[in-house]
């Protein structure tokens, strides 16, 4: 009786032993999170034990798997609380402030004031008119100074700065500030504030805007002047829209870049896979290769 009984507790805990090695020996190579609910295909991985950590030289950067039902995991984070300049990522909320305000058929015609900003992209001049929304589309894409610019004369810039801190405390951005609308530096000194998290909050919030949607997703757009002449073609600043880069069935649907020399570079990059619409956001700030780091943020998630 005695054998017996050992015999059959011996087989048990042979069974428990190599059922318990099975399992530590996948687990070791894809883990998922235990706190996330949903349909296994919702679920993140976790850090895979053979992968080193993860180096960058930005001040900060962050990676958020956003699902459906508006589940967050962060799956990489550096500073990611703490602020830092964000340059030309300024103009998602002064665009947001744009579309939300502004007839997007309505004329706008470039003052001096406009043209003075500091850079010529799209080579906007004074006395020239434009619909608001080619303006828009100028200002996101090729990331134009002037056309933002005029685009908040129409309710003055002191105004419009106003209604971005506005908007920022209605989404909750609590470590946010906006001085100006262009994200420019004032007197080589940054203007405008934010975190790595902040701006995961800020890029949801514009992905629920179809146009900014689709906008920051296209690598170029003919910029017409309004009497229907064609004045010149917006070429796209992110130089990782249209790369191969991807983060396993996820694709790259947009994205915004910033720079300024008190800010560095900064980069957003956006993410979606297509089979369950779960958006993966991706923040780079303060550093000298935006697009670098990027690349290796994405390269290692992949691993």
């Amino acid at each position: 009786m005695k054998s017996r009984i050992f015999i059959i507790s011996l087989v048990f805990s042979l069974f428990f032993w190599l059922g318990m090695n099975i399992w530590q020996g996948k687990a070791g190579n894809f883990l998922f999170s235990a706190n996330v609910s949903g349909p296994l295909e919702n679920l993140p991985p976790a850090k895979n034990s053979a992968t080193p950590d993860l180096v960058l030289e930005a001040k900060a950067a962050i990676s958020v798997l956003v699902f459906k039902n508006n589940e967050e995991k962060i799956i990489f984070e550096k500073n990611s609380q703490e602020q830092f300049p964000i340059a030309s990522l300024a103009k998602l909320m002064s665009t947001d402030i744009v579309a939300e305000n502004l007839d997007l058929n309505k004329i706008v015609e470039i003052s001096k004031e406009a043209e003075a900003q500091s850079e010529d992209i799209g080579n906007f001049k004074t006395g020239q008119s434009f619909f608001v929304k080619d303006l828009l589309y100028s200002s996101l894409i090729e990331s134009s100074n002037d056309a933002i610019f005029a685009l908040a004369e129409v309710v003055g810039e002191d105004t419009f700065i106003e209604l971005m801190n506005l908007e920022a405390e209605n989404i909750a951005l609590e470590s946010s500030n906006f001085k100006n609308l262009t994200g420019l530096d004032i007197k080589n000194k940054p203007s405008n504030y934010s975190t790595a998290q902040d701006l995961i909050k800020l890029t949801k919030h514009i992905l629920e805007k179809s146009l900014i949607k689709e906008i920051i997703s296209l690598p170029a757009f003919d910029i017409y002047k309004s009497d229907g002449v064609f004045h010149h073609k917006a070429i796209s600043t992110n130089q990782l829209l249209e790369s191969s880069l991807s983060f396993g069935g996820y694709k790259i649907i947009g994205g915004k870049t910033g720079e300024t020399p008190a800010a560095n570079g900064s980069l957003i990059l956006i993410f979606q896979n297509p089979k369950n619409q779960a958006i993966l956001i991706n923040v780079v700030l303060g550093s000298k290769d935006r697009f670098g780091e990027m690349t290796k943020l994405i390269n290692w998630l992949n691993q």
